[in-house]
C-alpha cells in the first residue's frame, strides 16, 4: 500500500503527516509586533528568548491553519503575535499572548484573521 489511499472521496493516510518546522529560533531582542520573528512552516521550537516579552510572529490565520510551538527557553517568558491584524485567543494582535518558558501551545484557526491557542502546563 502507498502512502496515500482514496476511497470514496475521501483519503486515508498509511502514516502520520510531518510538517516542516524551524528549531534553535531566537526571539526578536526587545518585543512587539512590527520586528517579531516571522515563524514559517508548520511549526518551532525557539530556543533563545534573551529578556522577557522577545517575540514572535505566527503566519498568516486562514481558516484551518495549525502551528505548533514551543518555547524552548530556560526561563524566560516570550509574547506571541498574529500577522497584520489577526488576533490570538481574543487579544488585539498588537497586545500578544505570554508564552511562558518551557511551554508547548497548538494555535489553531477556525475563522479567517482569528488564532486560538491550547497550550501545556
Amino acid at each position: 500500500m502507498g502512502l496515500v489511499q482514496r476511497f470514496k472521496g475521501r483519503v486515508a493516510f498509511d502514516a502520520p503527516f510531518v510538517g516542516r518546522t524551524q528549531t534553535g529560533l531566537t526571539a526578536h531582542a526587545g518585543g512587539g509586533q512590527a520586528n517579531a520573528l516571522q515563524l514559517q512552516y508548520d511549526g518551532a521550537s525557539v530556543g533563545t528568548v534573551a529578556s522577557a516579552n522577545d517575540s514572535v510572529k505566527l503566519p498568516s490565520a486562514i481558516a484551518g491553519s495549525e502551528y505548533n510551538l514551543v518555547n524552548d527557553a530556560a526561563t524566560t517568558s516570550m509574547q506571541v503575535f498574529g500577522s497584520g491584524t489577526a488576533p490570538l485567543t481574543k487579544v488585539a494582535t498588537a497586545t500578544g499572548v505570554a508564552q511562558a518558558a518551557g511551554v508547548a501551545a497548538y494555535y489553531f484557526c477556525v475563522t479567517k484573521g482569528n488564532w486560538s491557542r491550547v497550550q501545556s502546563s
